[in-house]
């Protein structure tokens, strides 16, 4: 595990990644979304009068369940994961980032560190414009008790605020289940506060 969160409490400002639906839920772990007007990929102008929702959100939205639904497969085969991102390139395809051989380590913050760097230096070099970045955390959702396991998705864009993305799981014999993804607001690693 990366790090350990009890303060982690859902967003109570209505910012979800699409601006529709439940404030502070994520959409990031339920396997890709199948309604457009809910996960915000845009469909036929919206209808019905909905607000148009702006094309970062989509592409944070595309990248969260990316980030995801890497992680839930990863976390299925290897039981755990270490730190890792998915980058959006300036051609749109998606790219996985990951730590190096000698960065893995034992998965902690140092992978992280080391994941959070290589992006640093792609937006640099003006090769990524959104990221999510992913880290398995222990946090205590709001109106819990407990302490649990969760995906942490950093979600981060050139043209929009910080967004992070958890999303608990448990282990249950040799499967792995999620529960609801919440958000909260995010910070400025990889690029620079505006």
């Amino acid at each position: 595990m990366s790090e350990s969160r009890d303060d982690a409490k859902p967003a109570d400002d209505g910012k979800n990644l699409n601006d529709t639906g439940t404030p502070g839920q994520c959409g990031c772990g339920d396997g890709g979304c199948t309604d457009a007007a809910q996960c915000g990929d845009g469909g036929e102008g919206g209808g019905g009068g909905e607000p148009e929702i702006p094309a970062s959100r989509n592409e944070m939205n595309t990248i969260c369940r990316a980030a995801a639904d890497m992680a839930l497969e990863l976390l299925e085969t290897n039981h755990g994961i270490v730190p890792f991102a998915i980058a959006i390139l300036k051609d749109n395809e998606l790219e996985m980032v990951t730590p190096d051989g000698e960065s893995v380590g034992t998965g902690g913050e140092d992978t992280l560190e080391a994941v959070r760097k290589k992006l640093q230096a792609g937006v640099a070099e003006e090769r990524f414009f959104a990221t999510a970045v992913v880290s398995d955390v222990r946090v205590r959702p709001s109106g819990e008790t407990e302490l649990t396991d969760a995906l942490r998705i950093e979600l981060e864009h050139a043209d929009d605020i910080p967004i992070t993305c958890f999303l608990p799981y448990k282990r249950l014999d040799d499967q792995y289940e999620h529960g609801k993804g919440y958000l909260e607001d995010g910070d400025s690693i990889i690029f620079e506060e505006k």
